[in-house]
């Protein structure tokens, strides 16, 4: 639902033309990813997600300095910051 109500709106697919996009994620059916796969997103998570909440937003800058980060997700499309 988060991709559908968020990602694929109008408003983030314009706003994200100014970044480099990075989406990580750890499918409930983890037989359709690699274990190198997964092994390299168990190495990114703590990096990037140090509360291990999903889902997870975090905005960062070319030297991986977080800016901004926002989690959860409501069934009625909001986010929260």
């Amino acid at each position: 639902m988060l991709k559908k109500y968020f990602f694929e709106t109008l408003e983030f697919t314009d706003l994200s033309k100014r970044y480099v996009l990075l989406y990580i994620d750890i499918p409930r059916n983890r037989d359709s990813i690699t274990k190198e796969q997964l092994d390299h997103i168990k190495k990114l998570l703590p990096l990037l997600n140090k509360k291990g909440v999903f889902p997870f937003i975090k905005f960062i800058n070319y030297q991986w300095v977080g800016l901004d980060e926002f989690s959860g997700y409501r069934m009625n499309g909001d986010t929260r910051p």
